[in-house]
């Protein structure tokens, strides 16, 4: 009987399959545990009797990517994205992040003596032959014996490893990236850009939110989330002091109602603009911005009825006549009385000025900002002061490049040749060096 206890005391006894399924699955929630408390946030355990999960590998601010593809069809909010168009349509653009990779799991119960479980991958931008690579080498991870937990192995090499995988390294802080090498239709490479910009304003704009910021204007600091910073050139304010100067900018119709930036001067951005102010103050600007608008076609005049005065009266598209739709008053385009088809103007706004007026007020329109040309515009109309402009444009050119014929006093050209004129009104022959009749000089 001694013999038998010692026998048995030098023999392990045997580990049951329910034994080594719970060590089995002690070891795999240890691991699990570990990668919660090393991964902060980014691992969840969704079921620990399933040993199921997920890990969200993230890419901020890791890699400088240069991303080349077609442009996006709208505005940019940050100006430093795009750094390239090339001749052929595409466009480079400079991203700090990339939107995460998704690796679902559920570990079978021999694991981690069994390093192979199922798993899946979820993105939202990557093609799927490249999540089909992903698969792969995630796969062959499973399979290497010298990894230490591959549950561990496959969550380190999504994050620092996989990108650098799949696309072309620029150095080894970079990444380059090419949609059309990606995708063969256009519409799914402007899809790609497009999700690629979104998440990389998306990110910017949770940075900025987090920042604390000092406004020029109140000098005062606040969180980013209580301040805008402008696109067209970054500076940033507290929403209070900026929609108070966009307000102000607007009321006053100074720079044709186009609100500046208060440290640079540059224009601030429409979007911008309603996101700041009033829905009150903003109608003012779009109205104001119509009326901008509108005031810089040829074809709108204000309507010369003085009881009415319509800021917006359309032409007829040979510039001839034009009908108010306010009072229904018809008038002419030239000297805005009423309109006469079968005589010629008797009258107008600048009907009466001499040469010397006429290049005074020609030199003043050059010479004027946006706020004085409208308001010379609205003095004459555009159109009549348009018509000046070709006159005494005309005008110079005829006193400075050429001379009167000797017999009609029409003016003539000389563009080359000999000295011998031949004007085509009258027909008169003559010298161009002195005005004799031809052949009656020695010149």
């Amino acid at each position: 009987m001694a013999d038998v206890i010692q026998e048995l005391i030098r023999k392990p006894p045997c580990l049951s399959p329910e034994f080594i399924a719970n060590q089995n699955r002690k070891m795999a929630l240890l691991e699990m545990n570990e990668l919660v408390n090393k991964c902060k946030g980014r691992f969840k355990i969704h079921d620990a009797n399933e040993l199921a999960g997920e890990y969200k590998a993230e890419y901020h601010r890791i890699h400088s990517v240069y991303l080349s593809g077609p442009p996006i069809l709208r505005n940019l909010k940050y100006s430093d994205l795009c750094i390239f168009d090339s001749s052929n349509g595409a466009v480079t653009y400079v991203l700090t992040s990339l939107p995460p990779i998704f690796f679902n799991f559920q570990l079978n119960g021999g694991y981690p003596h069994d390093p192979n479980f199922a798993f899946w991958i979820e993105s939202a931008w990557l093609p799927s032959m490249l999540i089909e690579v992903l698969t792969a080498n995630l796969s062959n991870i499973m399979a290497s014996d010298s990894n230490d937990g591959s549950l561990k192995a496959c969550c380190e090499y999504l994050q620092n490893v996989a990108l650098s995988s799949l696309f072309s390294l620029g150095d080894p802080n970079s990444l380059v990236i090419n949609a059309v090498e990606l995708f063969h239709k256009p519409e799914e490479r402007l899809q790609f850009v497009e999700t690629l910009i979104d998440f990389e304003e998306e990110m910017r704009d949770k940075e900025f939110e987090l920042g604390t910021y000092e406004c020029p204007v109140c000098l005062d600091n606040y969180k980013g989330i209580a301040c805008i910073r402008l696109r067209g050139c970054g500076h940033i304010f507290c929403k209070t002091c900026a929609a108070q100067s966009i307000a102000e900018s607007v009321k006053s119709g100074a720079n044709s109602g186009s609100p500046l930036c208060a440290s640079c001067e540059k224009e601030v951005h429409p979007v911008e603009i309603r996101q700041i102010v009033s829905p009150e103050v903003y109608e003012q600007y779009e109205t104001m911005l119509l009326n901008r608008t509108l005031s810089s076609m040829q074809n709108v005049v204000e309507c010369p009825n003085e009881d009415c005065k319509n800021p917006h009266v359309m032409l007829t598209d040979d510039f001839v006549e034009g009908v108010c739709a306010q009072c229904m008053f018809h008038f002419c385009a030239k000297c805005r009385q009423q309109f006469h088809p079968d005589t010629a103007c008797v009258s107008g706004p600048l009907a009466n000025l001499s040469p010397v007026e006429a290049r005074d007020l020609v030199e003043r329109y050059d010479n004027a900002g946006p706020d004085g040309k409208n308001m010379l515009e609205t003095q004459h109309g555009k159109l009549n002061i348009l018509k000046l402009i070709q006159e005494v444009a005309s005008n110079t050119f005829i006193s400075t490049q050429c001379k009167p014929c000797p017999n009609c006093k029409s003016p003539i050209l000389k563009n080359g040749g000999c000295n011998h004129m031949t004007c085509r009104r009258c027909g008169y022959e003559f010298c161009w060096l002195c005005f004799a009749r031809h052949k009656t000089c020695s010149c």
